[in-house]
């Protein structure tokens, strides 16, 4: 089905708008398993936890990092 819908949009859409559409449709492919995923939801709830016991910024860090490397594609 995807492949369908690219040859319209590609076929219907001038090279600046199938541009747009494409960095559009990049970013919602990755923000979505990013929002499911809910890693930096985790913050707000666990801060306090970490930060009474001195580690917060390993914490931070570790979340952080998972994010990038989860939203990372080669």
């Amino acid at each position: 089905m995807g492949f369908f819908r690219a040859i319209l949009f590609c076929r219907w859409l001038e090279p600046e708008q199938l541009g747009l559409w494409d960095m559009a449709f990049g970013f919602l492919m990755l923000a979505g398993p990013l929002a499911m995923l809910a890693l930096p939801g985790t913050f707000g709830r666990y801060a306090e936890y970490y930060r009474l016991r001195g580690q917060l910024r390993a914490f931070l860090s570790r979340t952080s990092t998972a994010c990038i490397l989860l939203t990372w594609r080669p």
